[in-house]
């Protein structure tokens, strides 16, 4: 009995998860294509709520509004070891920082 309600709880909360994801990605981006909820339910066993927001944001900021732009958001995350929204900062400030460019020497001819 008590692990039914323990089961229903956890089942009740990640139902809620999704809808909040799901509701995340209309506001940002637009309608969220029923055909890729497996493919969030996979995300959300891997990744928070907040880092799946966050991934949904980058694609709206970048102005693609598809779910595959966000799926490789999260597949490019998974790959680069992305954990937290920490990791997600850093990179965002990594890729804001122009490329330093090494300092050249002229030579003067005479």
């Amino acid at each position: 009995m008590v692990d039914r309600v323990a089961t229903a709880a956890a089942e009740s909360r990640v139902d809620s998860d999704l809808a909040e994801i799901v509701q995340h990605f209309e506001r940002v981006i637009g309608i969220f294509p029923r055909s890729a909820l497996d493919k969030l339910q996979r995300w959300r066993g891997i990744y928070s709520v907040e880092i799946i927001r966050a991934a949904i944001d980058e694609a709206a900021e970048n102005n693609v509004r598809k779910w595959r732009y966000v799926d490789g958001v999260l597949k490019g995350w998974q790959a680069d070891g992305v954990r937290t929204l920490g990791d997600v900062e850093a990179r965002r400030e990594a890729r804001k920082k122009p490329e330093q460019q090494p300092e050249r020497k002229l030579e003067v001819l005479t």
